[in-house]
């Protein structure tokens, strides 16, 4: 099993990196900007279940069987340890265990349910390092029709994010999961088609540590943690109003930035507006 060291190797905290902010794309949802209103006037950031992320694969590993006499061993000591907890006598549990495990295919297919029913219970809040990702502002700010928000990343929750690691081969984990951070490595690995978007994630979850406030959807964010906020190319004016009402209702005081399409170039810029 990997190493928490080396989980941190591979999915650092920001500040390993000496990376002192991270970013998030929004589109402005005319009909419903309440969306926005949660994070600008109550400082919620909102944590999303995986069930509704853009990527099918998401957070769905599969289970991989023991290939080894001294995995199959602990996985079938957990499968018994869990027949024990369900209130069987210890007899009953081994025998139930010893079955479980000559049927493989079923067994496989009942720990990839469980676990995915783990993963599925977990949210997500994205985060990428760069304000000027021309892919993520088509994507997710709705062809600049949306925003931007800059988010100091030396603040929680964003200071316990982790960064995604990008690869071809599908992940895999063993069973039972660890009961540590290295829980969530299958959370932060996908695809190397979306590599582009150099991703951040942190996750809220019901026995969360992180010390900051929070509710079922949300952490509640502190007054300093928004730095700025980037109005996309193509975001009309009237949203841009909107936008700006909601931040001066709210507990931030962020810097306020147009972005332009450059005339001669594939490249954006930011003008400073108050």
């Amino acid at each position: 099993m990997l190493s928490i060291k080396e989980f941190h190797k591979i999915h650092p905290y920001p500040d390993f990196e000496e990376i002192e902010c991270l970013f998030k794309f929004f589109r402005f949802n005319d009909e419903h900007p309440e969306y926005l209103s949660i994070l600008f006037e109550e400082a919620n950031l909102y944590h999303s279940l995986p069930s509704v992320l853009n990527d099918p694969f998401e957070c769905r590993p599969h289970f991989k069987y023991p290939d080894t006499g001294q995995d199959a061993a602990q996985l079938r000591k957990h499968l018994i340890k869990l027949a024990k907890g369900r209130g069987l006598k210890t007899k009953y549990a081994e025998k139930i265990a010893s079955t479980n495990m000559t049927k493989p295919e079923l067994l496989k297919e009942g720990l990839d349910n469980s676990i995915q029913k783990v993963f599925s219970q977990v949210r997500i809040c994205c985060f990428t390092r760069t304000e000027k990702n021309l892919l993520c502002w088509s994507h997710y700010a709705d062809s600049h029709r949306g925003l931007c928000v800059k988010f100091n990343a030396k603040l929680l929750p964003l200071s316990f994010s982790f960064k995604v690691k990008y690869q071809d081969e599908y992940p895999d984990v063993g069973f039972p999961l660890p009961k540590d951070i290295r829980a969530f490595r299958p959370l932060l690995t996908k695809s190397n088609v979306w590599k582009y978007e150099a991703e951040y994630r942190s996750f809220l979850y019901p026995s969360s540590s992180i010390n900051i406030p929070k509710n079922n959807t949300s952490y509640i964010l502190s007054p300093d943690i928004v730095q700025a906020v980037y109005f996309g190319a193509n975001m009309e004016n009237r949203n841009i109003e909107k936008v700006k009402k909601m931040v001066k209702n709210g507990p931030f005081q962020p810097e306020l930035w147009k972005a332009e399409l450059k005339k001669d170039s594939y490249s954006i810029e930011f003008h400073k507006i108050s």
